[in-house]
């Protein structure tokens, strides 16, 4: 699909490059609009919640989400339009993030990036809007057929939060997908007639791990949010933490060399950011 026929999801995509290119250069940029629970809820940075999701660990987790948004977005807003795809792959960001928010709501340091709830609900949408579909992935030299995948990709994804044995983002990932296929029917009502055991599939086993896990977590074994719970260690964001606090101690070595007053605009939105 050339431009004119997809330019939304160019245009995204393009973004997510030339901002994670900028992050990766720049880890005080990423700091400043990483997804992070603390200075969400308690600063009211609610941009947060939208520039993560331009944002990327490294260029192997880019290209995966890039790529999956070329090969599936392209083709959605090419026969959807352009209206159609711009909702489900934004209302897919910020629901997926909402619930990473809610479910990490004690967790001050959890942080995240990355655009890959958006990318989610663009997949599940694609899937219910072309029932014939088939997902290829790395690794598998054969396609799987799109129900499959929409099934055991919402079961990983319930199984990855109730464990929390890894750093992946599986509650944005699930909030995504659930926010991409309720905003398809939305837009395209007929689709619960026609493909219909696949959204049951997707929602129903979603709605009700959701709801025990927000009233009921105890029948779970888990708890929703944990304050214990640390974010991400990584490589990239150690070197974020180690710049970070590179320029902080220049900055508190320039106040006690000439004040407060000394201080630029930048300097003083540091500070207070990382008070």
């Amino acid at each position: 699909m050339d431009f004119a026929s997809s330019p939304i999801c160019y245009l995204v995509l393009i973004s997510n490059v030339v901002l994670s290119y900028k992050g990766f250069q720049n880890p005080l940029f990423v700091d400043k609009h990483l997804f992070k629970t603390g200075r969400i809820l308690h600063h009211k940075e609610y941009d947060r919640l939208f520039y993560s999701g331009f944002l990327h660990a490294d260029w192997m987790h880019l290209f995966f989400n890039m790529y999956s948004l070329y090969a599936f977005g392209t083709h959605l807003e090419a026969f959807y339009g352009t209206l159609f795809f711009s909702c489900v792959y934004f209302l897919s960001l910020f629901g997926g993030n909402l619930l990473s928010l809610y479910l990490h709501r004690d967790e001050t340091a959890y942080s995240a990036l990355g655009a890959s709830g958006a990318v989610c609900g663009i997949i599940f949408s694609s899937i219910l809007a072309f029932p014939g579909i088939e997902v290829g992935m790395f690794f598998i030299p054969i396609g799987i057929p799109g129900w499959v995948f929409a099934i055991l990709y919402t079961l990983y994804s319930i199984y990855g939060i109730r464990s929390r044995r890894d750093n992946i983002g599986h509650d944005a990932h699930l909030g995504g997908a659930i926010i991409g296929t309720i905003t398809t029917l939305c837009f395209e009502p007929h689709i619960l007639e026609e493909n219909a055991l696949t959204v049951a599939a997707v929602l129903v086993p979603s709605t009700v791990f959701l709801f025990l896990l927000i009233r009921l977590p105890h029948l779970l074994g888990v708890e929703t949010s944990s304050p214990k719970k640390q974010a991400p260690k990584d490589e990239h964001y150690n070197h974020i933490r180690a710049e970070k606090q590179k320029e902080l101690d220049r900055i508190l070595d320039k106040i006690n060399k000439s004040g407060m007053e000394s201080l630029d605009d930048y300097e003083k939105r540091f500070l207070d950011m990382n008070q």
